[in-house]
């Protein structure tokens, strides 16, 4: 339903019905509870009846998909398993404070969740943390290796010299004893 065909009622706050404590959305992960609104439209004859919804309102830094949660306020009391008379008279404060209690308990689960994700991701990063210290190790023995090629080179060279300069003397040698 769009907004113009009905109106709100935050979580708490006081309705023709009375008070009535609402959860967040069980279809998606946001942690803002529903929103109690009255049908405005006359069409279907639902024409005052109550219902609750999800808002989807945009989290900062989650990409969340729009909800589309709808319940028609009985049928969300009778899943809370409240009665909607005792709430009318206020004759089951258990009930509403069990109905808090599951708010409070469904918004630990949901940051549970959350803590969760982040822990898989602390492990990830722990993973790829260790393997880059492993390369960085590998990168600093190859660094050595070549610096050993590089001083093999030189003494390569050096031997070369030394050789042709061995040569040298010996073709030197024979050419005076001739």
């Amino acid at each position: 339903m769009s907004r113009g065909s009905s109106s709100s009622i935050r979580a708490y706050e006081l309705a023709p019905n009375g008070p009535m404590p609402l959860t967040r959305c069980p279809k998606c992960p946001r942690l803002d509870p529903l929103v109690r609104c009255t049908t405005k439209r006359t069409e279907n004859g639902n024409f005052g009846r109550e219902f609750v919804k999800c808002e989807s309102k945009a989290q900062a830094g989650k990409a969340l998909k729009q909800c589309h949660f709808f319940m028609w306020l009985d049928e969300y009391i009778a899943a809370l398993g409240i009665c909607r008379d005792d709430m009318m008279t206020g004759a089951a404060p258990e009930q509403a404070v069990d109905s808090r209690a599951y708010v409070a308990t469904d918004t630990l689960a949901a940051e549970l969740k959350n803590m969760n994700a982040n822990l898989a991701e602390l492990k990830i990063m722990n993973a790829n943390l260790a393997e880059l210290k492993k390369m960085n190790a590998d990168l600093a023995e190859l660094k050595n290796m070549n610096a050993d090629l590089a001083e093999l080179k030189n003494m390569k060279k050096l031997f070369k010299v030394f050789y042709i300069s061995l040569i040298s003397i010996g073709v030197l040698f024979l050419m005076m004893n001739h």
